[in-house]
């Protein structure tokens, strides 16, 4: 068959499934299903036998889009194996569909006694050789979003209607929604349709719409790591709002000692919270001289001498066979000149070959970032305590955001810091009090009202006025934080096109971002007194003017 035979077959195919599948038998649904995999999985074989990269980015997206559809009808399936009682049908059935000679022109035949499932997880579970609990969340998962058998037998609407429109929405990854639903649905209380009462969901936020309402809005508006943050955020609220959780005892606490390690556990909330994440946004960019010494290993001098006490961990023990007959790497050699393991501190394998990787990639190599973090809180104590610190500190810095309308009426204002921790009303008002907190205050538009002078360079004043407005990379779905990015002037053919260093010409965008929008693959645009991205046309056809929401917390 050549191309032209083989296209037309195929119109023709697509056109009878499109114009009649409603009228087809259950035997011509069955076999155009078979052929249609059949077909699918031959495409996919030789799809990934090429080594055009268009036809691994064409093949992609359509699987891609496959398998959102293939994770829709598992749940309608499901729904209607429970709806007609496929878990009561005659043995016979279940043989003659297995070997592919089931009439589908008579009715099926129901067991006249007792049924070879009890229920339709069992069915499900053994027909589709999944385990029950799996079969069982697929139920469930369909209650909520595709819909609801009643006492009586019949189908009825999903528990949550909203996101069951959201649901079959082809723009919105369908895993995403669902995951939303299941979220929601544990703050609900146990659905009772079974008992011929269904109820509504009853969530809610303080004063304002159902969160189901909230969740199909961040669902249907954002790209997918921002709404999956949001809605984290939206029912982490609810939690807190209604006190479903205890607040843990805010403190430091010694937990134990394993081999001469102490272990602690810190809690804090608040204003201290908001310092600590800064602390260690600041301990991950290596960029700055506090952060490139928080990747530097700390002299364990106890660790040393302990080895000599404990000939378990002494490296003169390991045996003849196993010592290294080639010299060391540099990264395994410390400041004294001893040489240590191939293992980091927690154990992971550092690789032999470091060519090719910046100092920074090296260091991070070596230094695991629980153990960075680490390092920037010691020294920051160290540096307190004695003033003998030979490394540059990080100086954790706490900003609060806050609407014109909360200034105005400070007995229920709240805020919100650089890093995202809410403040209560209280500890909002002491904190406008003292001197080493920066309160900006933002206009309809997040305009900032009023901040800075003109520079060259962008200074402290004026980078901090942007990180207030943009929070962090402003490209739509980018995750890094203020710390991590360059401000860039976006005006004016930028910096050698005449464009001024002022906060109304900066944005706030990553190295990665940063070095698009200098290739041309994305532009970055004023719309509406605020910087925009227009993305490239394979990504938004429709190039409209966009900003990260990642970061929006009030």
């Amino acid at each position: 068959m050549n191309t032209i035979s083989l296209a037309s077959a195929m119109e023709a195919l697509r056109r009878a499934a499109a114009a009649g599948g409603s009228r087809l038998s259950g035997q011509v649904l069955a076999e155009t299903a078979r052929l249609n995999l059949e077909i699918l999985d031959n495409v996919l074989q030789a799809a990934t036998h090429r080594s055009d990269p268009r036809v691994a980015a064409e093949m992609g997206s359509i699987v891609e889009s496959l398998s959102h559809r293939i994770s829709r009808a598992r749940l309608e399936l499901a729904l209607l194996a429970e709806a007609t009682g496929a878990h009561t049908l005659d043995l016979e059935e279940y043989d003659d569909l297995r070997e592919g000679r089931t009439d589908y022109s008579r009715p099926a035949r129901y067991a006249a006694g007792r049924p070879c499932y009890k229920t339709t997880a069992d069915f499900l579970a053994a027909w589709l050789r999944i385990t029950y609990f799996e079969a069982e969340g697929m139920l469930n998962d369909a209650h909520l979003v595709i819909g609801r058998v009643t006492i009586a037998g019949t189908l009825t609407t999903p528990r949550f209607e909203q996101l069951g429109t959201t649901y079959q929405d082809p723009a919105v990854d369908p895993r995403a929604t669902l995951q939303t639903a299941r979220s929601l649905n544990r703050l609900e209380p146990k659905d009772t349709i079974g008992e011929g009462a269904p109820l509504p969901p009853a969530a809610r936020q303080q004063d304002g719409p159902s969160l189901e309402e909230r969740a199909v809005q961040i669902l249907e508006g954002n790209e997918p790591r921002t709404a999956k943050k949001q809605v984290n955020e939206l029912v982490k609220k609810y939690k807190e709002e209604n006190a479903e959780a205890a607040t843990p005892e805010l403190g430091l606490f010694k937990r134990r000692s394993i081999n001469g390690v102490d272990e602690y556990v810190l809690r804090v909330r608040g204003s201290d919270a908001g310092f600590m994440r800064s602390l260690v946004a600041q301990a991950d960019n290596p960029r700055t001289k506090a952060g490139a010494a928080a990747r530097t290993r700390q002299p364990d001098e106890e660790n040393l001498a302990g080895r000599e006490a404990n000939p378990a961990v002494d490296s003169t023990q390991t045996p003849s066979w196993l010592q290294p007959t080639d010299p060391p790497p540099p990264w395994a050699v410390d400041e004294t000149g001893e040489t240590g393991s191939a293992a980091g501190p927690t154990g992971a394998q550092i690789p032999e070959n470091t060519e090719g990787l910046s100092p920074a990639e090296q260091i991070d190599l070596q230094v695991p970032v629980p153990m960075r973090r680490m390092n920037a809180m010691m020294t920051l104590i160290r540096q307190n305590g004695s003033g003998t610190a030979k490394t540059k500190a990080i100086r954790p810095q706490l900003m609060v955001f806050m609407q014109l309308d909360d200034l105005r009426d400070l007995a229920t204002a709240h805020g919100i810091t650089t890093h995202g921790v809410r403040l209560t009303p209280g500890e909002l008002r002491r904190l406008l009090t003292e001197a080493d907190i920066i309160p900006v205050v933002f206009g309809g538009e997040s305009q900032i009202l009023d901040l800075g002078r003109a520079s060259r360079f962008y200074p402290d004043y004026l980078r901090d006025g942007i990180i207030c407005r943009d929070k962090g990379c402003i490209v739509p779905g980018c995750t890094e934080p203020p710390e991590n990015c360059d401000v860039h002037h976006f005006e004016g053919g930028g910096w050698k096109g005449g464009c001024r260093t002022r906060i109304g010409s900066g944005s706030l965008m990553c190295r990665n971002d940063h070095t698009a929008e200098q290739a041309g693959i994305i532009k970055v645009v004023n719309y509406k007194g605020l910087p925009h991205v227009i993305m490239p046309k394979h990504i938004d056809p429709t190039q409209t003017p966009q900003r990260n929401t990642y970061w929006d917390n009030i």
